[in-house]
């Protein structure tokens, strides 16, 4: 019992990481964008720290896994990983718009990857997950809605609009 519960720790972690990482890789794309292009140097260090936990996480799934369908997974998605946080390494000295293109088209090319490796995850079935996803979000749109009406009601919403959360 001890090992059943100790294995399901380990999957929701690796899921919860491999989750991170989708989220991270597009952090980094958006980051690089707003350094690069729009001279929000201040987020450069923000944008290196993101790229660092990415690394160090992704490092840190590949000792984690254990079954051999998500050593294969992992070990197919080792390079890409690795080529994208390469590119954090260059410095776009003639070219920042190239640059920045590229940063966006790796990480596009990544998300589905890395979001196998969730799906790979013994227990987690991508349309169960999609379902979980697509619930949640009716339900905080639904919740939301509510919100509008009583404060409608209420007389505090009279503008018509709804703030944003």
């Amino acid at each position: 019992m001890m090992n059943m519960i100790r294995e399901e720790s380990i999957y929701a972690e690796i899921i919860n990481l491999s989750g991170k990482q989708c989220m991270l890789s597009q952090n980094t794309a958006l980051m690089t964008t707003r350094v690069f292009l729009q001279g929000e140097c201040d987020l450069s260090d923000h944008r290196n720290k993101l790229v660092v936990v990415m690394e160090e996480e992704h490092d840190y799934i590949l000792t984690r896994v254990h079954t051999e369908r998500m050593k294969e997974i992992h070990r197919e998605l080792d390079p890409h990983v690795r080529a994208y946080l390469a590119l954090f390494r260059i410095r776009p000295e003639s070219d920042p718009s190239g640059y920045v293109r590229e940063v966006q088209a790796a990480s596009h090319e990544l998300l589905p990857i890395l979001n196998d490796a969730v799906y790979a995850v013994p227990g987690v079935e991508k349309e169960r997950f999609i379902l979980m996803a697509e619930e949640r979000n009716l339900s905080v749109g639904k919740n939301r809605f509510r919100s509008f009406h009583r404060r409608k009601r209420q007389g505090s919403g009279g503008t018509g609009r709804v703030d944003r959360v």
